[in-house]
């Protein structure tokens, strides 16, 4: 297997080819990020409170509060706002603007499971072994979302299938 493997990764380098992302990188994908996720929840945000108002006044209040309301919050919490849906690929042009080449793919992974601070980074606890255990044998190992969401600590689905299979299967 490892053979194989040499030889997959010298016909197809790019397949290989994973750099580590430098803390610049991270820097401009949080602020470019939290500033793409306020423009979506002010828009959609606005949208709601104008849609039943029709008087200048009420518009300017709308404006103001949506302003204000999505100023405070955090990348997380308007990642929550938005549906957790964002434009990936703008984010991933914005950083080539920079001198920093990622795909949208490569930037919705990172920030969903280095930057992202709701993620649970510690090491997995009896407990949650013997929970992720049961839920993926419930599942048949292929429901990992739902395994994540009912283990409720904060772990991703890539976290528990990363476990399951390294450590638990």
């Amino acid at each position: 297997d490892a053979v194989n493997r040499v030889q997959y990764l010298e016909a197809y380098p790019a397949i290989g080819a994973h750099k580590t992302w430098e803390k610049q990188e991270e820097e401009l994908l949080r602020s470019q990020l939290l500033t793409q996720l306020r423009n979506q929840a002010f828009r959609s945000l606005y949208d709601e409170l104008v849609e039943a108002s029709s008087s200048r006044t009420d518009k300017q209040q709308a404006c103001a509060r949506a302003s204000q309301e999505t100023m405070e919050k955090s990348a997380e919490d308007l990642y929550e706002m938005v549906g957790m849906k964002t434009d990936w690929g703008k984010l991933s042009r914005k950083l080539a603007e920079k001198s920093f080449k990622r795909s949208a793919q490569s930037c919705q992974v990172h920030w969903t499971h280095c930057l992202h601070s709701k993620n649970n980074r510690r090491a997995f606890t009896k407990q949650e072994d013997m929970t992720v255990l049961r839920l993926a044998n419930g599942t048949g190992g292929r429901a990992w979302e739902s395994v994540a969401s009912s283990l409720d600590t904060g772990r991703t689905a890539w976290q528990c299938f990363s476990r399951f299979q390294r450590s638990l299967n």
